[in-house]
């Protein structure tokens, strides 16, 4: 997501710092050239922003950031889900496996699939 960002904003910026001196020079005095680069670097920064954010290829963090938080309000997640898993994997109830957790125990794996829920009630 930080590369989407960067890019985004350094694209932006050169974009709208151009198109201020070019807009900037059509009027031919320093106040127009003045003006054309500060709106032109501001427009630049605020389409460098939003295409950081909306076209760049990072979606997953800010995915999982609003899935974790939509689920921890309806109570089907902790609040603050990565240190309940740091302390789930403390005391030996899941395992890592690279970047995921898996439970230590299948009985305890069973045992919450049977008990789930998809209502949530």
């Amino acid at each position: 997501m930080t590369a989407g960002l960067v890019f985004g904003l350094v694209g932006g910026l050169v974009g709208g710092i151009r198109g201020g001196l070019m807009g900037g020079a059509g009027g031919m005095s320093e106040a127009g050239l003045g003006s054309g680069l500060v709106a032109g670097g501001g427009f630049g920064l605020l389409g460098g922003l939003l295409f950081g954010f909306l076209i760049g290829r990072h979606h997953a963090c800010w995915a999982c950031m609003a899935a974790t938080d939509r689920l921890s309000r309806r109570g089907r997640l902790p609040r603050r889900l990565m240190p309940f898993l740091d302390d789930a994997h403390r005391l030996g109830l899941l395992r890592t496996a690279g970047p995921v957790y898996q439970f230590r125990h299948a009985y305890l794996h069973d045992h919450l699939a049977a008990t789930y829920d998809p209502d949530g009630e």
